[in-house]
């Protein structure tokens, strides 16, 4: 007998919009740090910060939903946190 596949609930709505407006904040964010506060420590820092908190929230929802896009185990965006605090010790 096959499993019968259900319509997703409000929460799991809930949980995709979040996700949604985490990737579009990562997005947004990768962008500034590449480019436009390249030169100033502060700023970069409070990016990065920013940054690490959507990574911690994207986590969060994947693991706790049905829709697991990528698992910690095949890295996610970890490559990218690392970089990020590269370039922050950098300055």
């Amino acid at each position: 007998m096959t499993k019968r596949l259900r319509w997703p609930n409000t929460a799991e709505h809930a949980r995709q919009a979040a996700l949604g407006d985490a990737n579009r904040g990562l997005i947004a964010l990768s962008t500034v740090i590449h480019g436009k506060c390249a030169g100033r420590s502060e700023e970069m820092r409070q990016v990065a910060i920013a940054n690490d908190c959507l990574h911690r929230i994207r986590f969060e929802l994947e693991a706790v939903g049905p829709g697991k896009e990528k698992t910690q185990a095949e890295g996610g965006s970890r490559g990218f946190l690392q970089e990020v605090a590269q370039a922050t010790r950098k300055l």
